[in-house]
């Protein structure tokens, strides 16, 4: 009787041992699944920052080339005509803005490249 008790206890305890290890096994393939899920979801983030990012940079370039050439003078550039570029960098700035924690140190460094840009037109103009 008492090798019996024994063999049952030593089942029990080596199926529960066995189920431990099977709940773990799932455990870590749902965390792994969850972990690629959320890569996925952060390059797909960086690769639209990265979009806005160039949009931002192009509507800044845009907006010195029309200050610049205002300054100069040159009456084909419009008053309106700056004023959109400026709106729309104004824009784009804010949508970067309100993700700047997921971006990477290269897309912070380069917003703020494009900020520094903006900043002279805002300071001479």
């Amino acid at each position: 009787m008492k090798k019996i008790l024994t063999l049952a206890i030593v089942t029990f305890l080596l199926g529960g041992f066995c189920f431990n290890a099977n709940a773990q096994e799932r455990k870590d393939k749902t965390s792994v699944k969850k972990e690629a899920t959320t890569a996925k979801k952060a390059i797909k983030t960086n690769e639209g920052s990265d979009k806005l990012i160039k949009e931002y940079e192009v509507a800044v370039d845009q907006c010195v080339e029309c200050y610049l050439a205002k300054q100069k003078g040159n009456q084909t550039t419009k008053e309106g005509n700056f004023d959109k570029l400026l709106a729309k960098a104004e824009d784009l700035k804010g949508k970067i803005e309100k993700t700047k924690d997921a971006l990477t140190k290269e897309q912070v460094d380069r917003f703020n490249k494009a900020n520094k840009k903006l900043s002279v037109v805002y300071t001479k103009g």
